[in-house]
């Protein structure tokens, strides 16, 4: 029974926070903005019950997968650090450099990219990409993916952002 509710506390929010995104973020403003707090009400449990089948079938089918975490962990490796560099950039800097920022953070992507197929020993024409590149932990990924995105934006600002707020104009770095 204690086993249970741990099990049900720890399902319950996504579940809750995927149902209140859809109803209020996609249902109500796109199909049926003018319906009565009744019909969303009976639309959200039933979403739960939609959502909840969904992901318990994600959950069946990835069963067979081995080491699915380690999967993910690589995949969040290749985005995480771009966003908290852009997200460091923010905070830390007067700067305001939207496709710098964008750009920055796309290149990031695809160097992390090249590295993890680095280890994963990918090969290019025959030749192993290990030749070229040496092969880094995926947990690096993030640092490395943080680094270079925080760089890349602010160099990159006063180029293809210039005259923004808080963006010098080129030359008066």
């Amino acid at each position: 029974l204690v086993l249970a509710a741990i099990v049900m506390a720890s399902i319950d929010s996504p579940l809750a926070s995927l149902t209140a995104s859809f109803v209020t973020d996609i249902y109500k403003p796109l199909v049926r903005a003018d319906a009565p707090e009744r019909h969303y009400l009976v639309l959200a449990r039933a979403s739960v019950a939609v959502f909840g089948l969904l992901l318990a079938g994600i959950a069946y089918v990835f069963s067979s997968f081995d080491k699915m975490l380690w999967l993910a962990f690589k995949i969040g490796g290749l985005t995480f650090g771009s966003l908290l560099g852009v997200f460091l950039l923010g905070l830390l800097t007067q700067r305001r450099a939207n496709r710098a920022n964008l750009a920055a953070m796309v290149a990031m992507v695809l160097v992390n990219f090249v590295l993890l197929l680095t280890n994963e020993g990918a090969s290019l024409l025959g030749v192993p990409l290990s030749a070229f590149l040496p092969r880094i932990a995926w947990s690096w990924m993030v640092v490395i993916g943080t680094a270079g995105t925080f760089g890349l934006g602010w160099v990159l600002g006063p180029i293809l952002d210039p005259g923004l707020p808080g963006e010098p104009s080129p030359g008066k770095l």
